[in-house]
């Protein structure tokens, strides 16, 4: 009797506690199973992200040198510019030399042209003496 209804109900208690920690187990298995996809998944975002960050910093250093670039071709253009601007300056001083030439030729013609106009003048009173000269001869020779 009492003694086996007893130990087949410790039994099916003892087989009912297996089950149940066999069921437990297996949701903990369940669960390290999601967890460890989890894991894994988070492994893989963070892989991608460093290679993300990677090319982020690769197309930054991209663009720090072509900013290097950009800056020495500016350096080299306002030293062009600065070339172009003395070369203009070098222009203008010759540009002012030849018109202070121009006007000393100019003011030396306006002499010389004076000075022909005297000559002229002074022609014309030696022809006019001549002519009174040469009337006065006939004047005494008759």
């Amino acid at each position: 009797g009492k003694l086996a209804d007893q130990s087949i109900q410790s039994a099916n208690l003892i087989v009912n506690l297996i089950a149940n920690m066999n069921t437990r187990i297996e949701q903990a298995v369940n669960v390290m199973d999601k967890n460890t996809q989890r894991a894994e998944n988070g492994k893989n975002l963070a892989t991608k992200a460093t290679i993300t960050f990677g090319e982020i910093f690769d197309s930054l250093h991209a663009t720090l040198t072509q900013i290097g670039l950009i800056a020495n071709s500016a350096q080299e253009m306002s030293k062009s510019n600065a070339d172009v601007t003395d070369a203009i300056e070098a222009i203008a001083a010759i540009s002012e030399e030849t018109t202070a030439s121009t006007e000393e030729v100019t003011a030396t013609t306006e002499e010389q042209n004076a000075a022909i106009q005297q000559v002229n003048a002074l022609a014309e009173n030696l022809s006019q003496i001549a002519d009174n000269l040469n009337q006065s001869v006939a004047f005494f020779r008759l």
